[in-house]
């Protein structure tokens, strides 16, 4: 009896035999429920960062908060404000916060070590995209002629609004894997 046939042979012959084939289709599939739920999971979280700035406006813009100092900046009032579609304005404007929730969780899933996740995301909201926003909204304002008050209470708004989006899905985000050096 030659070696390949005393120690090979029967490795060959339980590998093809036994249920290792069984546990390996089994572990597939976990595997693929286990990405459909991370999937699921992901959608889950984009959907609730996308309601935040709808959320955060309903109180930031209520008349008790900033609403009155925006409408007067504006030259509104409560009535000329009913006059408009509200369907189409609030609909656009979730579809709007849905597509920044979406760009700000393609940034969600790296990690600073010693930093609060909370924290990195708020500063990925807030400076990454906010700062952004912030400068197209202010350029934008002052070709409109908008008043000063008008300003920060837009562009403070849209700070909070995305650096609190961008801390709840770095909160919840799944952190990527890092091939491990060496």
């Amino acid at each position: 009896m030659n070696w390949r046939t005393k120690y090979i042979f029967p490795l060959s012959y339980f590998y093809r035999y036994s249920n290792f084939d069984i546990f390996e289709k089994q572990f597939r599939k976990t595997i693929l429920v286990t990405k459909k739920l991370l999937i699921m999971y992901a959608y889950l979280a984009i959907f609730i960062a996308g309601l935040i700035p709808m959320v955060l406006g309903y109180i930031w813009y209520h008349p008790k908060i900033f609403g009155n100092a925006w409408m007067k900046s504006l030259g509104f009032t409560e009535a000329s404000l009913k006059e408009g579609n509200m369907a189409i304005t609030m609909g656009l404007a979730t579809l709007i916060s849905f597509a920044l929730a979406w760009k700000l969780n393609e940034w969600s899933t790296h990690t600073q070590p010693g930093m609060s996740q909370f924290v990195h995301g708020f500063y990925h909201g807030s400076m990454g995209v906010g700062l952004t926003a912030i400068l197209v909204l202010i350029s934008n304002s002052l070709f409109q002629r908008n008043t000063l008050t008008n300003i920060l209470i837009n562009a403070v708004y849209w700070v909070l609004a995305l650096g609190l989006m961008g801390a709840f899905l770095y909160s919840v985000a799944t952190p990527e894997i890092t091939p491990a050096a060496g």
